[in-house]
């Protein structure tokens, strides 16, 4: 493929990212449950924020308590539409007619704010997309721009890996959901663990699942650091990985 290269980007942490979609309340007892079970990155922000969206101060004391258990925070950045962030309405119309991602100027009123907090390590600009829209490649632009180390510009959803790379946003997150028939398995013993690769430039991209056998997870987990695995899914149990390997 041609025609776009695809920029360096250097993260805070360049660790293999090990975290849970639904993250765990913002309370002593919740973190250092995480912390102990061997997560090292939970999601603050819109699940933390059920009843009063869009407070930055709310936000500070998610990603103080983070840190004080040693854990990495990527800050989701939906809010609802009538509690933009910082008050930063878009002149675009919302796609959903309940919530939205940070457009560009309601993501540099929260980089202004929590950006440089120890515990951060990337804003999540998007989910349930197919594509990367203008909104997120402006905001995936504006944290490539920032002073190194960058934060993630994490966007979650089946995206083409040529248009990722065409945007210059570095993260492959796949959204895969079990099925009813799946939900009473054991992590340690799944037999459905998706692996998906993706090649920086976009060329390809390629899927394999293990269907036989009991799947280790810290076995899967060090196939994975091995091969530069992007994403491993365990659909089981709603448990993934997603290492930020393009640096």
């Amino acid at each position: 493929m041609t025609g776009f290269t695809v920029d360096r980007w250097q993260f805070r942490y360049p660790g293999f990212v090990i975290g849970a979609w639904w993250g765990p309340d913002a309370t002593d007892a919740e973190l250092r449950l995480y912390h102990e079970a061997g997560f090292n990155v939970v999601m603050a922000g819109r699940y933390m924020q059920l009843d009063d969206y869009a407070d930055p101060e709310k936000g500070v004391r998610e990603l103080d308590l983070a840190r004080k258990h040693r854990l990495w925070v990527m800050f989701d950045t939906y809010t609802k539409n009538d509690r933009p962030w910082g008050g930063k309405r878009s002149e675009e119309p919302y796609e959903h007619p309940l919530h939205h991602p940070a457009s560009l100027l309601e993501l540099q009123w929260l980089y202004e704010r929590l950006g440089k907090h120890p515990a951060l390590l990337g804003f999540m600009i998007g989910d349930d997309q197919g594509e990367v829209t203008p909104r997120a490649a402006q905001c995936t632009r504006f944290l490539f721009e920032q002073p190194k180390p960058h934060l993630i510009p994490w966007l979650c959803g089946w995206i083409p890996p040529e248009n990722l790379a065409r945007h210059n946003n570095p993260i492959a997150n796949p959204q895969i959901y079990p099925t009813l028939y799946e939900w009473q398995l054991s992590a340690e013993h799944s037999p459905c663990v998706t692996f998906v690769h993706t090649l920086p430039t976009g060329a390809s991209a390629i899927s394999t699942v293990w269907r036989s056998g009991p799947c280790s997870i810290p076995r899967i987990l060090r196939t994975a650091k091995r091969e530069r695995i992007c994403s491993v899914i365990c659909p089981a149990t709603r448990w993934c990985a997603s290492p930020p390997i393009w640096r």
